[in-house]
């Protein structure tokens, strides 16, 4: 009879049932936000990476410009009206006296990636693989991080270029980041929890 390999049976192992669940539950809750992260303005305009705010001032044409993934939209001052430029990664700002690298738009495109390591950590949790699992929520934790730091970030220097009259605001996407960041990291602390109980119990 031939024995698995020490990685072949790490592969193999299966979550307990009340894990499976959670796991399974962590990971679409973190899926849904990931979407509506990726998607962002201007497809979903309440969805947005920061705001910039301006006060109802005489002269003001836009009381709001929202910066998303993939482009912005400018509303006006007056009624609902709104338009919205949907310019693909690494966009130009707009502003009009001075813009900051392209990069800093550039480098919101890592949440698709941080969605389709989640979409794959979900398929590896339906398909019961806890090791896989494992590494690949730690995978889009790591990437969720590194998209949370690019956010704040991007506050920032939208902060160093808006007009003087606005109030630059981090929005939903960068608090959908934090979510998810957590969501990972309690599945990872109930791995963790899971296999040291295992072991013990093997122990005994």
């Amino acid at each position: 009879m031939v024995q698995q390999s020490c990685p072949a049976k790490l592969a193999l192992l299966k979550m307990p049932p009340t894990l499976y669940i959670a796991g399974i539950a962590c990971l679409s809750l973190a899926l849904l936000f990931n979407f509506l992260a990726t998607v962002s303005v201007p497809a979903f305009q309440g969805v947005d990476v920061v705001r910039v705010v301006y006060p109802p001032e005489p002269g003001n044409v836009v009381k709001e410009d929202r910066f998303g993934i993939w482009g912005f939209c400018e509303y006006a001052a007056s009624g609902n009206d709104h338009i919205c430029h949907n310019l693909g990664g690494g966009y130009p700002l707009g502003f009009n006296h001075g813009q900051p690298s392209r990069a800093w738009t550039r480098g919101l495109a890592i949440q698709p990636f941080v969605l389709i390591l989640n979409a794959a950590a979900l398929v590896l949790a339906v398909l019961n693989q806890e090791l896989l699992v494992a590494l690949a929520s730690l995978l889009a934790g790591f990437f969720a991080l590194l998209a949370f730091v690019i956010n704040i970030t991007f506050y920032a220097h939208v902060r160093s270029f808006a007009p003087e009259n606005g109030t630059v605001i981090p929005n939903i996407v960068t608090l959908y980041t934090l979510i998810i960041m957590i969501l990972y990291q309690l599945l990872l602390l109930r791995l963790i929890a899971a296999r040291k109980k295992r072991d013990a119990g093997r122990s005994a």
